[in-house]
């Protein structure tokens, strides 16, 4: 019966990153998300998180570190359910009835460095943010939606928009093949750092979505027995 114990061949927790991945995968084309007019595939959720997450990540933020958000059950909070995990950061959400006094204390105690903000909630984090202790770092301010605006937005420095922070993470450029192989000096032991970066528009998948490793196996003995011969 030991042999029949959970082991990483035969069982895995199965998270809600983990979730996303394996719904994008199998179920990529089908509908992950409706409201109102808006639509999103398990595919296009994912990438949109991907960016959501990439954007927050380059706002310094990372592993342990704690993002509010203040928002009712629209398309910006399930996104944000992925994408805060995705950067490493704790999700803190924050219950939209409260009053401005309790999320001061929340907002103080939790030590948060970011806050996404539904603009039916800008009134409350004004004047959750002006209760703050004199000597608090107040956080980054997103917001969320904004269509109709109040009075009271005008007394926020909102850092950008929800969407924006998916613009920005689009228009960021191209990465160039040294700054990768940098970044993985820093992160990675010596020999496990890759002497060549090879960009392609699409990685190779079955019928399923399933990515195809063997091909890129062969496409990477390919580029390593040419790199011999260009230095005999």
């Amino acid at each position: 019966m030991d042999e029949l114990l959970p082991r990483p061949p035969n069982s895995s927790p199965l998270t809600p990153l983990g979730f996303l991945d394996r719904a994008a995968v199998v179920y990529g084309d089908c509908p992950s998300l409706v409201y109102g007019d808006i639509s999103y595939t398990w595919l296009e959720t994912r990438d949109r998180c991907l960016k959501l997450a990439s954007s927050i990540s380059r706002l310094g933020l990372g592993r342990r570190d704690v993002v509010s958000v203040i928002a009712p059950n629209i398309p910006a909070m399930y996104e944000l359910h992925f994408a805060i995990p995705m950067a490493g950061a704790v999700l803190h959400s924050i219950n939209t009835r409260l009053d401005a006094r309790t999320v001061s204390v929340i907002l103080g105690h939790s030590e948060s460095k970011l806050v996404f903000v539904d603009y039916q909630s800008i009134s409350v984090i004004s004047e959750a943010i002006s209760l703050l202790p004199p000597n608090s770092k107040v956080p980054l301010l997103v917001l969320i939606g904004g269509e109709e605006k109040e009075e009271s937005a005008a007394s926020l420095d909102f850092h950008c928009t929800f969407e924006d922070m998916m613009i920005r993470d689009a228009k960021k450029g191209e990465v160039k093949e040294e700054e990768i192989i940098e970044f993985c000096r820093s992160k990675l032991a010596h020999y496990m750092v890759p002497k060549t970066v090879v960009f392609l528009e699409e990685l190779p998948k079955t019928a399923t979505g399933k990515i195809q490793k063997f091909v890129l196996r062969e496409m990477a003995k390919k580029l390593g027995s040419a790199d011999i011969r260009s230095r005999m």
